[in-house]
């Protein structure tokens, strides 16, 4: 298997059960991560500069991961409330 782009060589591909994947590419800078998905054709270039993508109807959010946030302020205490609201995610804050 062919892997591109840095990695640590103790953590490739086959020890997260990869093996029959034709090529893996690994941390790419952003500049080429949008050659990448243009040259594939999975998003174009759009006016500003801006990568474009369909997602279809399957965006990779689940409707479950929203939580609702009130009255948080800039205190510590505040941010460290908003974390654990984040953890579980029915809570409302």
């Amino acid at each position: 298997m062919h892997q591109t782009g840095p990695f640590n060589p103790a953590f490739g591909a086959e020890s997260f059960g990869l093996k029959d994947a034709q090529g893996i590419s690994s941390n790419f800078e952003a500049p080429r991560l949008v050659e990448e998905a243009i040259q594939r054709g999975a998003a174009i270039g759009a006016k500003g500069g801006a990568l474009s993508a369909e997602t279809g109807i399957h965006t990779g959010r689940s409707r479950h991961d929203k939580f609702n946030v009130r009255g948080v302020g800039s205190a510590p205490a505040d941010a460290a409330r908003l974390y654990m609201s984040a953890l579980t995610p029915s809570k409302l804050v």
